[in-house]
């Protein structure tokens, strides 16, 4: 297993027991605990982003698994140039929801969309 693959899989082990261990009302403001369901689909995604990680001519850090509202999972990933907040939705609406900034010299691009998953 080469090193990007091994912290990707460190990030999922860790993030699994994590967030698969919050129950309802765990932020003490009314959170749902997170579907496994959920989490694997986060997890599908995840696996994508290291395939393009590991065949990149350029270096992205590792993202970060996190819970997001409503028992959905985000995954995050950032550096000085790129931040990404991609948000795997627990109703379905839409599957995955990103937000991006990129800098380059003198100028700062912003993007967002939806991708719904079949």
């Amino acid at each position: 297993m080469n090193k990007i693959t091994k912290a990707f899989e460190e990030e999922i082990t860790g993030a699994r027991k994590w967030i698969l261990s919050l129950e309802d009302n765990w932020d003490d403001e009314g959170a749902v605990a997170y579907k496994p369901e959920v989490f694997g689909r986060a997890v599908s995604f995840f696996r994508v982003i290291e395939v393009a990680t590991r065949t990149m001519r350029f270096k992205l850090s590792i993202p970060r698994i996190t819970p997001g509202p409503d028992g959905s999972i985000d995954i995050y990933w950032g550096d000085s140039k790129l931040s990404a907040l991609f948000n795997v939705k627990q109703d379905g609406s839409a599957d995955y929801s990103w937000f991006e900034t990129f800098k380059g010299e003198g100028y700062t691009n912003e993007e967002e969309g939806n991708l719904k998953s079949e």
